[in-house]
């Protein structure tokens, strides 16, 4: 898996690492539109590794 979505895999563990730290921060503070930005960017690296 690794050797055929090397690129969109890093992209998409770097995602998932900005949602679980920076999508915590938003949720104390109240801001959703940054959670909902960053869960729409993991949805669409998360399509192109299907």
């Amino acid at each position: 898996m690794i050797a055929q979505h090397g690129n969109d895999l890093g992209n998409f563990y770097f995602w998932l690492r900005l949602m679980n730290i920076r999508g915590t921060q938003a949720a104390r503070a109240g801001d959703t539109n940054l959670i909902r930005e960053v869960s729409l960017a993991l949805e669409n690296v998360y399509r192109r590794l299907q």
